[in-house]
């Protein structure tokens, strides 16, 4: 059952992120952050069984919720000044990031199979960032750290290798609906909360089709999709190991890849769908050897 709700998870995710870049030529990331997770709340959380909560579910949310924020943030700022069948695999580096932080919060360290997992997700991210007529061989890498929108997703990898475990926290102290309601909540008030800064820094600027009723499904696809990854990946954490669902998750950015060619015409699909291959294929080694 894990692994079907896992898979469900990888396509939801996948239209969740191709709805979102979409919705990114129409709409103001700003606004996005607030409407979609408030409509996603008020989904969860109307639906949802209510359930006594104690101290620990308010602190898993503050975390929670701040990483949320912050990784809505970036991955939409990053959609919107990127192509995304370059972008989204490069949230494939979340095991990575779990491999690093594993040490210092649990003193566990990666075995060999752990090493070549990493190995193939950088040089797969090398394939995504392969351009011809490149002379240096490090230039791909160069590329994503001088790329704001590639950097931008790794920030995004490795929130989400620090979110997945609170999440799970979170959903044992409660339930999948109230937590992912109050989660999505969380981060429409933190919006909120951050508008001052937001129209300081100019971030508000209306785009010209922006509120077009033509254009409303953007907002609400997103949001439809958004609860289906809750309750599908949440539920899956409360049958395995939260790094098992992750795993499978990640083959939303082949998904992405494929179907990111029909919806915004991206070119070198076929190079960056063996990059997006190869950088999975260093996820389930990781998967299977940690």
């Amino acid at each position: 059952m894990w692994l079907i709700l896992s898979l469900l998870t990888a396509f939801f995710t996948a239209f969740s992120a191709l709805m979102s870049k979409k919705a990114t030529a129409y709409f103001n990331r700003v606004y996005l952050i607030l409407l979609v997770p408030l409509l996603t709340s008020a989904v969860l959380l109307s639906t949802s069984n209510l359930v006594i909560l104690d101290s620990r579910f308010f602190l898993y949310l503050l975390l929670s919720a701040s990483l949320s924020f912050a990784t809505s943030n970036l991955q939409l700022w990053a959609y919107e000044h990127g192509e995304i069948s370059q972008l989204f695999p490069l949230v494939n580096f979340t095991p990575f990031f779990m491999l690093l932080t594993s040490p210092v919060l649990l003193g566990e360290y990666p075995s060999a199979g752990g090493i070549v997992g990493v190995l193939l997700i950088i040089f797969g991210a090398y394939i995504l960032h392969l351009e011809s007529g490149q002379t240096d061989f490090l230039a791909p890498l160069k590329l994503v750290w001088k790329s704001k929108p590639s950097m931008d997703m790794v920030g995004v990898a490795f929130l989400w290798s620090l979110n997945g475990a609170v999440d799970k926290m979170g959903i044992l102290v409660s339930n999948p609906g109230i937590w992912g309601g109050s989660v999505k909540l969380s981060v429409a008030v933190l919006t909120l909360a951050f508008f001052p800064l937001y129209v300081r820094k100019k971030h508000l600027k209306i785009k010209k089709k922006q509120f077009s009723p033509s254009k409303i499904h953007y907002i609400i696809l997103p949001a439809v999709f958004s609860v289906l990854i809750l309750l599908t990946s949440f539920h899956a954490y409360t049958l395995t190991n939260v790094a098992y669902v992750i795993s499978v998750k990640r083959l939303s950015s082949l998904i992405v890849i494929i179907l990111s060619q029909y919806m915004f015409r991206e070119k070198n699909i076929l190079q960056r769908l063996t990059g997006g291959v190869i950088m999975l294929a260093g996820v389930l080694i990781i998967s299977v050897f940690t």
